[in-house]
């Protein structure tokens, strides 16, 4: 995994941009990442999913909600009118 950190202005605020590519891993070897992270909350605002060159799709990460000690975006919209939602959110430790 590499990692590099910069500043980008992203929907009319200033955000941290840290960009993630991880190597030979997972399912989805050599896809990258850019997230935004709003400073004052140190939560990702949106991010940049790249999975090969010159291919990319914009998400938004919102409505933030708390349960079992996370604090998770339940609302996802992405590039092309796709909405993920998170309904119900529970976390619960493993016993």
């Amino acid at each position: 995994m590499s990692r590099k950190k910069r500043s980008k202005t992203m929907d009319g605020a200033e955000c941290e941009v840290l960009r993630l590519s991880f190597g030979q891993v997972g399912l989805t070897p050599n896809d990258q990442y850019r997230l935004y992270i709003n400073p004052a909350t140190k939560l990702v605002a949106s991010w940049d999913y790249m999975p090969e060159p010159g291919k990319s799709m914009h998400g938004t990460w919102d409505d933030y909600q708390k349960s079992g000690g996370l604090t998770l975006a339940t609302d996802h919209k992405m590039d092309g009118d796709v909405r993920i939602r998170i309904l119900n959110l529970k976390v619960t430790a493993a016993k």
